[in-house]
């Protein structure tokens, strides 16, 4: 029989367990889950449609993930559900913790925590193995195809875990800029009076540095991007002030 531990409100575990999905949890209460978002440095995403079977959702899309078992640590439990649903190991891939977010339903004694994870790596299609009576296909989705599903009503929890893709989104547009921006350099034919230096810097203090030209759609990237999970520090140069962007 699966146990899962009893957090408190300040996700501290209380020492009690409960029995899975024994809905018994007090106002308070909580138990803890996890989703893993996978995807390929191509900018795509791997997602599963759930089966019809299913009483919940059927037939909706979604990310791996599920609940940490008794005595699991958060990681231990992603890795462990990523593995069980796709035959991914993501132990060696980039990236990590984003954030949590947690779900209260008074009554219902279902409260629980959902610390989300993203994993970057390239991914061939004979390296998954998915769980046949749980998953009814899969694909590798871009972010509009996600959205998509979503605006029908069919990606389970879009809303709560929207910026894991977006923000990998912006990412992947930069560094497309960075890319035809030194094209250009190549070429000799970019504008250096319109050069600056954008910073990333990251959770795992990683800094990417990106030298580019930023387009409108690149500003209004930079303007919509969450600073609770990128801190972004611009340093204008040639001349440039940075409340120009």
């Amino acid at each position: 029989m699966e146990f899962w531990d009893i957090y408190d409100e300040n996700k501290k575990p209380t020492g009690r367990t409960m029995k899975r999905n024994d809905w018994c949890l007090k106002d308070g209460e909580y138990h803890l889950t996890v989703l893993g978002v996978v995807g390929r440095p191509d900018g795509t995403f791997l997602i599963t449609k759930r089966v019809m079977t299913k009483a919940w959702a059927p037939g909706w899309w979604e990310v791996s993930g599920g609940a940490a078992q008794a005595g699991e640590e958060s990681c231990e439990a992603v890795l462990r559900e990523v593995k069980e649903e796709t035959g991914l190991d993501v132990r060696n891939a980039e990236g990590g913790y984003l954030f949590t977010y947690k779900r209260e339903n008074p009554g219902e004694g279902d409260n629980y925590f959902v610390d989300v994870y993203r994993f970057v790596m390239d991914i061939d299609e004979s390296d998954l193995h998915l769980q046949t009576e749980e998953t009814d296909g899969y694909m590798f989705a871009t972010v509009d195809e996600i959205k998509a599903f979503a605006a029908e009503g069919k990606f389970l929890h879009y809303d709560s875990i929207k910026k894991a893709f977006e923000m990998w989104w912006l990412f992947w547009q930069l560094q497309k800029a960075f890319f035809r921006h030194a094209l250009r350099l190549f070429h000799g034919v970019s504008d250096c009076s319109q050069q600056f230096v954008i910073f990333f810097v990251c959770r795992d203090l990683r800094i990417i540095c990106l030298d580019l030209v930023c387009t409108a759609e690149e500003k209004s990237c930079l303007a919509c991007l969450d600073h609770t999970q990128v801190i972004v520090g611009i340093t204008a140069c040639n001349g440039i002030e940075s409340d120009r962007l």
